[in-house]
């Protein structure tokens, strides 16, 4: 991997992100673009992470994946994590019947497990989520038409959505010091720009892949 072949990908994912643009036919992902893609995230990342590494003990904000054991991350941070956030969150760029089926049965199915946990927030959350997605069934053609007239608006929309959720993996958010934790989750907007970028140019199963791998960075931290 050259230099030159990294600046050549950079300079096509600055043009996309530009003016992001629906698409439905994928390129060829190799472990190259792999490679390239890994490290211009961790390029991004790294320096900030420092930084947030002191700020956090500044403000004593924890991160709740320090209090999971081994097992747990390998679990939930590896594997769980990667697959339910890649389908509610990049799986609708490709606005299909079939992605809306998928997300009407996940939807369904973790409003079935809350209910039987009583979790009246989750409840309504993915009650709401689930009746959004069955209108957008009946009226699909509608709905794909407004969505990729404004695919640009909802490219970035998903990926600020998806980054400021990742706040709720804190410990010690108070009102005092709520005004900073926005500046905790840079790295999952980072990250949620590159895997839209993955979905749109490549396809679903290399954004759960890129995103497994990128978590797996969390099993070797002190």
């Amino acid at each position: 991997m050259s230099f030159f072949y990294l600046s050549l990908l950079m300079q096509e994912i600055f043009l996309f992100l530009k003016q992001p643009s629906y698409n439905e036919d994928f390129r060829k992902f190799d472990i190259k673009i792999f490679l390239s893609l890994a490290l211009i995230y961790f390029i991004s990342v790294i320096p900030i992470g420092i930084i947030l590494f002191f700020v956090s003990k500044l403000l004593d904000y924890q991160h709740k994946i320090s209090f999971l054991t081994f097992e747990e991350k390998i679990l939930y941070v590896l594997l769980l994590a990667p697959i339910i956030e890649e389908v509610f969150f990049r799986l609708i760029y490709i606005f299909t019947r079939r992605n809306l089926i998928i997300l009407i049965v996940t939807t369904l199915g973790l409003l079935m497990f809350y209910i039987i946990k009583k979790n009246l927030i989750s409840i309504i959350l993915f009650s709401s989520l689930t009746l959004i997605y069955l209108i957008g069934f009946f009226y699909f053609q509608k709905y794909k038409d407004f969505f990729i007239c404004h695919f640009k608006f909802w490219f970035y929309f998903i990926a600020v959505i998806f980054a400021i959720l990742h706040i709720f993996n804190f410990f010690g958010i108070t009102i005092s010091n709520i005004i900073f934790a926005p500046l905790f989750v840079i790295p999952q907007l980072i990250l949620g720009i590159i895997l839209g970028y993955i979905r749109v140019t490549y396809g679903f199963i290399y954004t759960v892949f890129f995103h497994m791998v990128i978590n797996s960075t969390i099993l070797f931290q002190l």
